[in-house]
């Protein structure tokens, strides 16, 4: 980190800082599709004794810095985006934790100052085996020869994911980039049948910021398919990020869920490419109608179309945001939890 940013984090009383050095990416060779990447974390020394598993998320600067990294400009803005992420690290560190938030125990954050973004510093639950990623486990997600699991461990998962997305929301954050590939699951072994789905984390807060009015930042980073996920709204660029856009991308996750299929397999990929994203959001809704009811039950069906009509209309003409939270805890979160099987 340089010095100007550790005078600074100094001054500001930020969170816990962490030395990039001490971090340093697994070279083994990794299925990307079923775990993200994999790094080395020397706590103390640089001792494989006293080395353990992190999740580290990257958060690239913002494009349009001044490429003089002396200047003020570079400087205030580097600083508005350290200011954030710390921001970020604190709401996930916040005690006492709240029963049901399902992330993972952020350790701090790092500067990379040299290849110019932050990392994001997450241990493991209780395991060093790399986590599995949802997406991996649907059917079309890469993984072969597991049997879906039943629908009380669909329900189970489906209700586990509302309440913590409405938890990330409550205490005034959205999370900007949820989707399948970003839902891990840790097992004590390798194998992917010892999955969890009681247990899942949400990761992927690297984007993530307050739910204020004048904050932004940068759409997400997504490759291909994790950008089928986000709102068409957003996608086209016609509306700032809300929370109605997490919802839009849950019911997409809830969806897959619910049929056990990741999107890509739902519908078509090379159609996919052809349609604008409004045209997507139309074919989803219409698989909800033809293929989630039957599948999974009316109430499902009906949270899910709920989640994915969320941004349809303007959530200013809506009343106050603590209606739009009732909202949310009446028609997702709690006909969730009346879904039984």
């Amino acid at each position: 980190m340089s010095p100007w940013m550790i005078q600074k984090s100094e001054e500001l009383n930020f969170g816990t800082i962490l030395e990039h050095s001490l971090i340093e990416e697994d070279v083994q060779p990794l299925n990307f599709k079923a775990h993200p990447r994999m790094h080395w974390w020397y706590k103390d020394e640089y001792l494989p004794d006293h080395r353990q598993r992190p999740l580290v998320e990257w958060r690239d600067y913002d494009k349009g810095l001044p490429s003089d990294v002396k200047s003020k400009e570079f400087r205030a803005q580097v600083h508005t985006m350290y200011r954030r992420i710390q921001g970020l690290v604190r709401m996930l560190q916040s005690q006492p934790r709240p029963p049901g938030f399902r992330v993972l125990k952020c350790e701090g954050t790092f500067h990379a100052f040299d290849e110019r973004c932050y990392g994001i510093v997450y241990s493991f639950p209780n395991s060093q085996s790399a986590p599995i990623r949802l997406h991996y486990l649907l059917k079309g997600g890469g993984a072969t020869g597991l049997r879906p699991p039943h629908i009380g461990q669909r329900l189970i998962l489906a209700k586990t994911l509302a309440a913590c997305v409405q938890i990330v929301h409550v205490s005034g954050w959205v999370h900007k980039g949820l989707n399948s590939y970003d839902i891990l699951f840790f097992t004590m072994t390798n194998s992917l049948s010892d999955s969890d789905y009681g247990e899942p984390y949400i990761v992927g807060f690297r984007y993530s910021r307050e739910d204020e009015p004048g904050v932004h930042t940068r759409g997400t980073a997504s490759f291909d398919e994790t950008k089928h996920y986000q709102h068409p709204r957003y996608r086209e660029g016609s509306s700032m990020f809300k929370k109605e856009f997490d919802y839009y991308s849950l019911g997409l996750v809830l969806l897959e869920i619910g049929v056990w299929e990741c999107l890509s397999n739902i519908y078509n990929h090379a159609k996919r490419l052809e349609f604008t994203p409004w045209e997507m959001k139309g074919e989803y809704m219409n698989i909800c109608d033809s293929h989630l009811l039957e599948r999974i039950g009316p109430t499902y069906y009906e949270v899910t179309k709920t989640c994915l009509q969320a941004a349809e209309v303007d959530s200013e003409l809506s009343g106050k945001e603590i209606d739009r939270l009732v909202d949310f805890q009446r028609d997702v979160v709690e006909k969730l939890e009346s879904c039984r099987f």
